[in-house]
């Protein structure tokens, strides 16, 4: 898909809408699932100048923002508002964030780490796993854990490595090119690709 953004940072996609963050604009932006432009975005240069991925949990959009040290989640409304809500992570370089039902907020940090808040207010609860690979992006189907690998030794990873809730690794699948971010709605069933 073409992009009205010159660089996508995040990406999220509800089974209906893609919402996709740019860094380099401040803005997000809505598209079909066919990829046409919705004509709808909204900015976010105030709050999160430096956006780094996204997710809509149904009634609030969460944006991380690496402009700050440590990162900071900002939330919005669904209509692109900003809601004056956010918080600050326990650590920098967040690479990935998803809510589970049970409204949990889990944040891959510093490259490895799996990172546990509260998603109504933000606190921190615990190191939910140390990764053994470093990430470029989460997703949760209800099952199971989706993490796009980084840099490995040096050499770009391609592929999506699938953990149990339990975060026993279950399976790996072949992403070509190197994953930048993830999104599914209710299963695993396809590859999302930005270049």
């Amino acid at each position: 898909y073409n992009t009205e953004a010159s660089t996508v940072t995040g990406i999220y996609f509800n089974g209906t809408f893609f919402w996709i963050v740019s860094a380099t604009s401040d803005k997000v932006y809505k598209y079909y699932a066919n990829g046409s432009y919705t004509g709808t975005s909204f900015s976010i240069i105030t709050e999160a100048p430096s956006a780094n991925d996204i997710y809509f949990n149904g009634s609030h959009f969460f944006i991380d923002d690496t402009s700050t040290n440590p990162d900071k989640i900002h939330l919005y409304n669904e209509d692109g508002t900003y809601s004056g809500i956010n918080f600050t992570l326990n650590n920098n370089t967040s690479d990935g964030l998803f809510i589970t039902d049970n409204n949990y907020l889990f944040v891959v940090e510093d490259g490895n780490i799996l990172h546990k808040y509260n998603s109504s207010n933000g606190s921190y609860l615990s190191i939910f796993s140390n990764l053994t690979t470093s990430s470029n992006g989460l997703t949760f189907n209800g099952s199971s854990f989706f993490i796009s690998r980084g840099v490995i030794d040096g050499s770009e990873a391609r592929d999506i490595l699938e953990y149990n809730s339990t975060f026993t690794n279950i399976s790996i699948t072949s992403a070509n090119p190197q994953q930048s971010n993830l999104s599914f709605n209710e299963k695993f069933d396809a590859e999302w690709t930005i270049n």
